[in-house]
């Protein structure tokens, strides 16, 4: 199966805006990007993932710095990015970013309180880390 030029040049240039942490247009980016490759839809699923996980850690960042309403709207916004980044990494063969995502996501529950469903999510990202550990 040959991989398109074109859609090459868009993927490397997707990755090197996320190392720049360009999230909206890499997102953009990708949403461009049309192909019945299951490799190039795969590599798409999982860039698309980790904006959302760095979008969801750049809010967990401002809630930080936040207090009251505006703290637990950040938080909950942080949540579900970082809902939206499991949803892409479940259907690609990387696994690097799962133990990154799922403690991020136990440290935004744990502020809004959610103590156990917090213990659940660092529990997730315990096992992703032994996987990635594996690989």
């Amino acid at each position: 199966m040959t991989q398109s030029p074109d859609i090459e040049r868009m993927l490397h240039r997707a990755r090197l805006l996320l190392q720049e942490g360009q999230n909206d247009l890499v997102l953009e980016g990708l949403a461009a990007i049309s192909t019945d490759n299951e490799e190039q839809q795969q590599e798409i699923a999982y860039l698309r993932g980790v904006a959302y996980l760095m979008t969801g850690k750049e809010s967990q960042a401002k809630a930080n710095q936040a207090e009251g309403e505006q703290r637990k709207k950040l938080l909950e916004e942080a949540i579900e990015w970082f809902e939206k980044a499991q949803k892409q990494f479940s259907v690609t063969p990387k696994q690097d970013k799962l133990a990154e995502m799922y403690s991020n996501w136990a440290e935004a529950l744990e502020m809004l309180g959610y103590l156990q469903e917090a213990l659940i999510y660092l529990k997730f990202a315990f096992e992703a880390s032994l996987a990635e550990g594996f690989h």
